[in-house]
């Protein structure tokens, strides 16, 4: 299997004192990030959001240049993939969800409780990889059918695929009725279950219908087994 995926975090907070706690705490979390980048505010966190844009941004409401609010407007409009959480005093919290506008994902309240942290950001690393699974699934369906455009996907790189074929491998049938054959076949036989029962521990795995010719593709992550 290929290394774990990580996803990368960059946090904005003026005071550093508070900046670098919450550096610590982030990364000592049981998860898949890694604290790539901070700022000290908005301005200079756009700046290299330009350069290398996160998967996770952590930002203070009240900072100077420019703030929060601000920020969370301007990844909304321009950077729509990244999960926003804003971290705020209790009393900015109702200025804080204004935010809302902006698809910001999640709040924290000063000081960052740590079971709060940490279970905002398992929830930010299953919609990451869901998201990751989805459209790597899109991109797998478009190659297989030939409509992925020729360019070089480093996403795809990591999958194997399988073809599976039930029935006759060479059929004098139409195919349109040689797939319904195929079809009857494939949910009355045992290959189904036994995928779900062998990849049961894990989920980066799935099955693509070929209809065109009464294929079942197996994707996996990594090297078949």
């Amino acid at each position: 299997m290929p290394e774990e995926r990580r996803y990368r975090v960059m946090v904005v907070e003026d005071e550093t004192i508070i900046l670098n706690h919450l550096i610590s705490k982030i990364q000592e979390l049981p998860l898949p990030l890694e604290v790539s980048a901070f700022a000290a505010n908005g301005e200079d966190a756009f700046d290299l959001i330009r350069q290398s844009p996160p998967d996770i941004l952590f930002t203070d409401v009240r900072m100077p240049v420019m703030n929060g609010l601000q920020l969370a407007e301007k990844i909304y409009e321009e950077y729509p993939d990244i999960l926003m959480v804003i971290i705020s005093g209790y009393e900015e919290f109702e200025y804080a969800q204004q935010a809302i506008r902006y698809h910001v994902s999640d709040y924290l309240l000063k000081p960052v409780n740590l079971e709060k942290l940490l279970t905002t950001t398992e929830k930010l690393c299953r919609k990451l990889s869901e998201r990751f699974y989805q459209t790597t699934k899109e991109k797998i369906h478009l190659a297989l059918s030939g409509s992925l455009p020729q360019e070089k996907d480093n996403c795809l790189e990591l999958f194997s695929v399988l073809l599976i074929k039930t029935g006759n491998l060479y059929t004098k049938e139409s195919e349109a009725l040689a797939y319904g054959h195929t079809g009857a076949f494939w949910e009355a036989s045992l290959v189904s279950p036994w995928l779900t029962n062998y990849f049961s521990a894990s989920q980066s795995w799935w099955l693509e219908e070929i209809k065109e010719f009464s294929y079942h593709a197996l994707v996996v992550e990594g090297s078949c087994p």
